[in-house]
């Protein structure tokens, strides 16, 4: 509709509408033939570069597209009972710089009032505001679940945002996805208030925020100024850019102001006010091994657990690096931390760790120094495998033994299982006199000065 000035749909101003239902049908808001952007877009008159302003109770709105809202919301809707599922968003409002406009940004979906409502099952892709907006008006009630978010090409605040200033108890926000691409979203959820240059500070019950999987924002989740709530068990990941709206530090999931919520473990503190926010700074985390001791002996093929200590003077560590040398051995994500390594190789090893917490890495570990002792080597040079011999024969088995880094200490022979006898010096041999008719199995056994062991294949020899 080129020259459209106002909003395409709308009984914001009037009396709610009940049981009423919007499907099916492509909403275009053809944001680039519009020229007034200075005044449709800003904040007085942001209202008119909606696609869809609706108030209702107990409706429908299902299995539509919006597309090209040119600021404010491609859909704002309040009221109780309705249900907002299956409807697809993209490209909605202009990114910074890109339009004349004092507020050029989009919302997907703000909820004004959302009383036992609920929002599920959306895609909404490249919203320049926020991918929705719960609680601008009370929220009791409200689920928004299941909704799959991205920002791939556009700049967004925030993919959803669980507004502050009105009471949202018995609220579920759970099941999401948001993804961002590089620098794309400053934040992935943010719950409460956050730095968009509003005046004052609200403090209320944000309901749960449960189960979401948050990645790739500057900020993946962030939670200031609220008095109580749930918000546990949420995914996030990845968090990088500096696109974060005068917080420009990077982390995965940041708490200020929480009042008696319940949180999940891991975040650093950062609280935010109108226009910026204020970052502690974040003590990174700190690790150390505990076992084993530097100089400890392992054999060629034993496993070999590793134990660390980590700490976080601020939050707790999220996982513990284990390393030998440069080599990534694993990781453990939970304490007590360990790694088990087997059939581990002969050499010597400089083992260390490094503790992450949502924020970043920590300094590298004091380094311990293990040694790994090479097994020695034996074979048998005389006689081959099937000799026959006569009866009381005097019989000489010789072998060739020695150790890649240390020296042969005896060679044990093994008749038929049982130990014959030993030789300590080289050349390492056993020599039986008188021996009666049988078949003998002979195998050696080469210990070397470091307690390493290893067996040699057997030969069988016959007395006839």
């Amino acid at each position: 509709m080129p020259g459209l000035n106002g909003v395409m749909i709308s009984n914001r101003k009037g009396v709610a509408l009940d049981n009423w239902e919007i499907s099916w049908i492509n909403w275009d808001g053809n944001k680039n033939n519009r020229t007034l952007y200075a005044t449709i877009c800003n904040d007085n008159y942001r209202p008119n570069g909606m696609i869809a302003s609706v108030k209702g109770n107990n409706c429908v709105i299902k299995n539509n597209a919006f597309e090209n809202a040119m600021c404010g919301s491609a859909l704002e809707v309040s009221g109780s009972g309705y249900q907002v599922y299956t409807n697809s968003f993209f490209d909605l409002g202009f990114p910074e710089g890109q339009a004349s406009g004092a507020q050029p940004f989009a919302d997907a979906i703000s909820t004004i009032q959302c009383v036992n409502s609920s929002v599920t099952s959306n895609y909404i892709e490249n919203a320049t505001d926020v991918g929705i907006v719960v609680g601008l008006d009370a929220a009791t009630g409200c689920q928004v679940r299941f909704n799959t978010i991205r920002n791939t090409t556009a700049h967004g605040f925030a993919g959803i945002h669980i507004r502050g200033e009105f009471n949202q108890a018995g609220s579920l926000i759970s099941d999401n996805v948001i993804e961002s691409g590089y620098d794309k979203l400053a934040y992935g959820i943010f719950v409460g208030e956050g730095p968009w240059g509003w005046s004052g500070t609200f403090a209320s019950a944000v309901g749960q925020i449960v189960y979401n999987t948050i990645t790739g924002a500057v900020v993946n989740l962030a939670v200031d100024h609220v008095a109580s709530g749930e918000i546990r068990y949420n995914t996030v990941y990845g968090a990088k850019g500096t696109y974060g709206l005068s917080c420009s530090w990077p982390a995965e999931y940041t708490t200020g102001a929480t009042g008696s919520a319940l949180l999940q473990p891991g975040s650093v503190y950062r609280t935010y006010s109108p226009g910026g926010c204020t970052p502690y700074a974040d003590a990174p985390p700190s690790s150390r091994i505990e076992s084993p001791a530097t100089g400890f002996l392992y054999q060629e093929g034993a496993s070999v657990t590793l134990y660390a200590d980590a700490s976080d003077p601020d939050s707790s560590p999220a996982r513990v690096d284990f390393y030998a040398g440069s080599t990534l051995l694993g990781s453990d994500y939970s304490a007590p931390f360990s790694l088990t390594s087997t059939n581990a190789p002969p050499g010597i090893f400089t083992l260390t760790t490094v503790a992450c917490d949502s924020s970043g890495f920590g300094p590298t570990s004091a380094p311990v120094v293990v040694t790994v002792n090479a097994a020695p080597l034996v074979s048998f040079t005389a006689p081959a495998s099937g000799t026959v011999y006569p009866v009381g024969s005097t019989v000489t088995v010789s072998t060739s033994a020695s150790d890649p880094d240390g020296t042969v200490a005896r060679v044990d022979f093994y008749v038929n299982g049982g130990l014959l006898a030993s030789d300590t010096a080289a050349p390492f041999s056993l020599t039986a006199s008188g021996v009666p008719y049988g078949d003998y199995v002979v195998q050696a056994v080469a210990y070397d000065n470091r307690g390493g062991s290893k067996a040699s294949s057997a030969i069988i020899v016959y007395v006839r």
